[in-house]
């Protein structure tokens, strides 16, 4: 979660210029993060139906909402193309975007610094955590062995080591978090990313389909409705409910 830049608000308003944010994101990330803090889940224990198309999934969306509307968080259609380039230029002062992009906002040119995930007053953090999936599909035993030693490759401290010092994600292996020879004088030199790896964490969730990309898809659509004033909050999520619930009859 990041924290920097200019943050100038529209140019035809008057007075003080709000500080602009970008709370929202091109996924689910950032609402799942936001619904878990405030006490809400995506899906209900048994996996069975979704939960977030409740009051705590429309506070979400209408905090967001609302924070559009008085001019404090600009909204972008394609938000991996616009966001990153809206804050690096200034026209957002706080970004709420993956840890991985850390290295590359550190080359912005301005101070830079990391807050921890923003929750609504008296609310728990918590904070998605993501990964890499792999499938195997080769069936030959010889082929399977091979695979899986270049798999477990990946998990030695200097595989990590070089992960972690190009994408500031957390790190995988405890050795390499804290050897010396290995990431103890990275974060040392970054001691804002404690910020980041001290967050209490949990799995980010996907629905059922295609690599979550189903889901992923009516998500967007659904927030863009919202945020620009085109959708209730929970006419949206009742929409989007409708084809999580599709995707989960379908597993």
């Amino acid at each position: 979660m990041v924290g920097g830049g200019g943050g100038r608000g529209p140019a035809d308003r008057p007075g003080p210029e709000p500080v602009r944010a970008l709370l929202y994101f091109g996924n689910s990330y950032n609402f799942e993060g936001a619904l878990r803090s405030g006490g809400g889940s995506m899906v209900d224990a048994g996996e069975t139906r979704p939960e977030f198309d409740s009051p705590a999934g429309t506070a979400v969306f209408g905090f967001w909402r609302d924070l559009v509307a008085k001019g404090y968080m600009p909204v972008y259609s394609n938000f991996f193309a616009e966001a990153t380039d809206a804050f690096t230029r200034g026209a957002v002062a706080m970004y709420l975007t993956s840890a991985s992009g850390y290295e590359g906002l550190k080359k912005a040119g301005f101070d830079l610094r990391l807050a921890p995930m923003p929750t609504p007053d008296g609310a728990q953090r918590l904070v998605p955590l993501s990964t890499n999936g792999f499938v195997m599909l080769t069936t030959d035993p010889a082929r399977q062995a091979a695979t899986c030693d270049a798999l477990l490759s990946v998990l030695t401290p200097e595989s990590v080591t070089a992960t972690v010092r190009a994408t500031a994600t957390a790190p995988l292996n405890r050795v390499a978090a804290t050897g010396r020879q290995y990431l103890g004088g990275y974060f040392a030199e970054n001691p804002d990313l404690v910020a980041v790896n001290d967050q209490p964490s949990f799995p980010w969730y996907a629905f059922p389909g295609t690599g979550n990309a189903e889901f992923q898809t009516e998500y967007l659509k659904a927030q863009l409705l919202v945020l620009q004033g085109r959708s209730t909050p929970e006419a949206a999520l009742q929409g989007l409910a409708t084809t999580a619930q599709r995707l989960l009859d379908q597993r």
